[in-house]
């Protein structure tokens, strides 16, 4: 944003300056010029009145050294001659020929009785010019051109060009240093407002933006946000509390109640134990249905500061704690890793427990005897990791994959009692932590859970614990 203003004050600034200096330099430019022909027409006037009395054939060499002095004396080139086209008296042999070259059509004017004065430039030399008549009794006798050279008027009008582009870059660099201020007077606060912003979106809900910097737009949009904010964070906070509660209020009762069924299965009779066997499974099923909406609802406003994982110790512990399991299903659990012993990966701490608990209770579930679970840690893509959770069960169609991360959804391939919640869980939590979980046909059969972590510091290679 500050980039943006800048050249805007800038281009402002450069726009003001072309349209108020152009128009000054080319009305100095005229000005000193006409300021040399209005002086050579006053030095030909001049010089006619000199030569007009000595233009008789007696007076031609006094005719000659005036004009030839006068040339000497100003550099110029002049050039006297008669209506007939003779050449009266010239400052220099070459003059002449100059003046019928660049000037022929200014000596036919001053023959023809009219005074003219022009600035000329030729070939890099300027000269103001100037021709005038000499009359006698009325009549055009001759005339006289005089070039006087006009160094000294372009140096002036180059003068003020660099005078003026001095004071044109010294403005910019004014308007340059003024944008600055004046634009970091207003990114600044943005800046500030967006970092606020920015940070409680990440879950620092105590954040409040400041009220006091900035112009008046600025203060009032941190009012609205602050205003915002303050509501938002009672509205989590409610939510937060009902959550406690909820936990405190339903798992002590489930869990009372369980366990009076159990005792009831223990003395009941035959006839009755498989009904509360039955009611025992729902209770059961509540419970974990229970479990996994708090386990929802934590996830979705817990606010915990990420740290740096192990990523392949955790994957080590989680085959340790499964492995028990896995043997008393009959199902083979793999774990290796082909990443260093060093890799980690910034994780709120126990989420990627959670996600890993919740893949691999799917796939034992789903998991028929004498199978294999097969969970990885692989080199990703774009120098990314991923962690696999594969199995050999039925798999699922591609209509199932994507509706599989929605909540209480169940599919034609889960067993009856499932909650419907373990991968809507796993998605939640993914999310949180910035990392992105898919679901993948296996090729020889089975589904192959794909959680992506970020870029890997470099490649290496660890045998997990079997």
């Amino acid at each position: 944003m500050t980039r943006r203003l800048l050249i805007s004050y800038l281009g402002l600034a450069v726009l003001i300056l072309l349209v108020l200096e152009a128009p000054l330099a080319t009305l100095a430019q005229r000005f000193e010029r006409q300021l040399a022909t209005n002086q050579v027409e006053k030095e030909g006037a001049g010089l006619v009145a000199l030569v007009n009395d000595s233009l008789g054939p007696a007076h031609r060499s006094r005719l000659s050294s005036t004009v030839a002095g006068y040339g000497s004396r100003t550099g110029g080139e002049v050039v006297l001659e008669s209506v007939s086209g003779a050449v009266l008296a010239s400052s220099s042999t070459e003059a002449h020929d100059e003046v019928r070259n660049e000037w022929g059509g200014l000596m036919a004017r001053a023959l023809a009785g009219q005074t003219v004065a022009v600035f000329s430039e030729d070939e890099g030399d300027a000269f103001a010019v100037t021709a005038v008549p000499i009359v006698e009794n009325g009549q055009t006798v001759a005339a006289v051109v005089l070039a006087a050279p006009a160094e000294l008027t372009e140096r002036r009008i180059h003068e003020i060009w660099l005078a003026l582009g001095l004071f044109a870059l010294g403005a910019i660099v004014i308007a340059g240093l003024a944008g600055v201020v004046l634009a970091r007077s207003l990114a600044r606060p943005l800046a500030r407002l967006e970092t606020t912003v920015d940070r409680f979106g990440r879950g620092e809900l105590g954040l409040r933006a400041s009220e006091q910097v900035g112009p008046d737009e600025i203060r009032s949009l941190a009012r609205q946000f602050n205003h915002m904010a303050g509501r938002l964070d009672g509205l989590i906070e409610g939510q937060r509390r009902f959550v406690a509660d909820a936990s405190h209020q339903l798992r002590s009762p489930l869990t009372a109640l369980r366990l009076r069924l159990e005792n009831l299965e223990a003395t009941a009779d035959v006839a009755s134990q498989d009904s509360i066997a039955a009611v025992g499974r729902e209770v059961q099923r509540l419970s974990r249905l229970v479990d996994g909406l708090l386990t929802l609802g934590r996830a979705g406003h817990e606010i915990v500061s990420r740290a740096d994982i192990d990523v392949a110790s955790v994957l080590d512990e989680r085959c340790v704690a499964w492995a028990p399991l896995t043997a008393e299903k009959g199902v083979v659990l793999e774990c290796r890793s082909s990443l260093p012993d060093d890799y980690r990966c910034p994780l709120n701490p126990g989420d990627l427990e959670q996600i890993l608990d919740n893949l691999l209770a799917n796939a034992v579930e789903i998991s028929p005897a004498s199978t294999t679970i097969r969970m990885i840690l692989q080199s990703g893509p774009a120098g990314g990791a991923e962690v696999h959770v594969s199995d050999e069960g039925p798999g699922m169609s591609e209509e199932d994959r994507h509706r599989a991360f929605d909540r209480f959804w169940q599919g034609s391939a889960r067993p009856s009692g499932h909650s419907g919640l373990g991968l809507a869980i796993v998605a939640e939590l993914a999310h949180r932590n910035g990392l992105e979980v898919s679901l993948r046909p296996v090729p020889s059969g089975g589904l192959d859970a794909v959680v992506s972590l970020p870029p890997s510091p470099r490649p290496g290679s660890r045998s997990l614990h079997r």
